[in-house]
């Protein structure tokens, strides 16, 4: 049944707590709210909901994850990979020449895991490289359509395995905007595919020439991190991208002393550049610069 069709024009979801603890009653029209009035007794017109004092929450933001990685509903494997970043990398190739279960299905039930708990708004990067072509990328592209009225897939083109040292893979990345996907992203311009004025200037122009978003993980520690960064603004500001672009992890950003990291800070805040990070313990950094 089409979702929209089930849903009923008018909703009133009755006794709920919002953030700040007032209990109200919801009153919903075609979808969207209409207004909130203090909880009252008794019913009202139309369908209704009892929400017996419950909190009620906007909908969730996943602004960071790989459904095309996930062994969701897979039986339980150890971790087999080493303890540096490229250990990760390498052993995450040998675990997906293993899996016989399609992106497709192993992404749709991580995400309507996802859904069934409240996100609304999931971020997932998919890898694009020449072993595996555009094939993840179509297939997240489908999901996308799929869960479209229930959840917004947002997806960024994601050079798992180095762009420049893995030769086929920008032009794929390209491919992959012109497709449909939502933005370009990056991974560690000097860390991994060790010239980071190369690797940022394509991320860039492709971004600009199909209209795209970016987003960059960035692992690199330290001074050779914070360098990148610099870069990323100097880039965002040239390029007009103020607010549509984001770095993701950006573990330097722990480990600068704060006459360092007090101005970078400003600068990613003047150009609106967003930080989405899980901030590891600074031996990890130091692990994944070995």
């Amino acid at each position: 049944m089409n979702q929209a069709a089930a849903r009923p024009a008018s909703l009133r979801v009755r006794n709920v707590r919002l953030p700040d603890g007032r209990a109200v009653d919801v009153a919903i029209e075609d979808g969207l709210f209409k207004s909130f009035a203090p909880a009252a007794r008794g019913g009202g017109e139309g369908s209704s909901l009892v929400g017996a004092g419950r909190l009620m929450l906007p909908g969730l933001v996943e602004a960071h994850t790989h459904l095309d990685k996930t062994l969701w509903g897979l039986p339980w494997r150890p971790n087999s990979a080493g303890p540096r970043l490229i250990d990760y990398i390498e052993n995450e190739r040998r675990v997906r020449r293993e899996i016989d279960v399609p992106v497709g299905t192993r992404a749709a039930g991580l995400l309507e895991r996802m859904i069934s708990l409240g996100s609304v708004y999931v971020r997932s990067h998919v890898d694009v490289d020449p072993e595996i072509g555009l094939s993840s990328a179509e297939a997240l592209l489908d999901l996308r359509e799929k869960v479209r009225g229930r959840c917004h897939l947002d997806l960024v083109a994601f050079p798992q395995f180095g762009m420049l040292i893995n030769p086929g893979t920008a032009e794929l990345m390209e491919e992959s905007l012109k497709l449909g996907v939502d933005a370009m992203g990056g991974i560690d311009p000097a860390g991994i595919d060790r010239d980071a004025n190369r690797h940022l200037e394509f991320v860039f122009g492709a971004a600009v020439r199909h209209g795209k978003r970016i987003d960059i993980h960035l692992h690199d520690g330290g001074d050779l991190g914070a360098w990148q960064i610099g870069m990323i603004a100097d880039l965002t500001e040239a390029n007009g991208l103020a607010g549509r672009v984001m770095i993701s992890h950006a573990y330097c950003l722990g480990t600068l002393e704060p006459g360092r990291l007090d101005p970078l800070a400003q600068r990613l805040a003047d150009l609106g550049i967003s930080i989405l990070t899980s901030a590891p313990a600074e031996g990890h950094i130091r692990r994944s610069q070995r």
